[in-house]
């Protein structure tokens, strides 16, 4: 496995677990964004250069961050439309059960 690949799986364990952990000599994050962009995990990858220790300051934990805020904020939105939904649901006398989706 390259540096690439390598970084980004430890960038995305770090997101998930919460650990502390080294990414390879020369990582390169420019290279990186690309590839976690595609992939939809870029919050979950800043949550990661943060434990890892990656400068903030570098232009692409700037674009990192610029999309971990684009998910909060649609992470918030849909959270508050199921709130909503479920509230009608309740006032209505509707059984539900959410199963998929920003619930989760």
């Amino acid at each position: 496995m390259d540096k690439l690949h390598c970084g980004i799986i430890t960038l995305l364990r770090s997101g998930v677990t919460g650990e502390i952990l080294r990414l390879p000599e020369e990582f390169d994050m420019d290279a990186a964004y690309d590839m976690l962009a595609r992939h939809h995990v870029l919050a979950l990858a800043y949550m990661g250069a943060i434990r890892c220790g990656v400068n903030k300051d570098l232009p692409a934990m700037r674009k990192l961050f610029q999309g971990y805020c684009r998910y909060m904020f649609k992470s918030e939105a849909q959270m508050t439309a199921v709130n909503k939904l479920c509230a009608e649901f309740n006032a209505a006398g509707i059984e539900y059960m959410t199963l998929k989706g920003c619930n989760l």
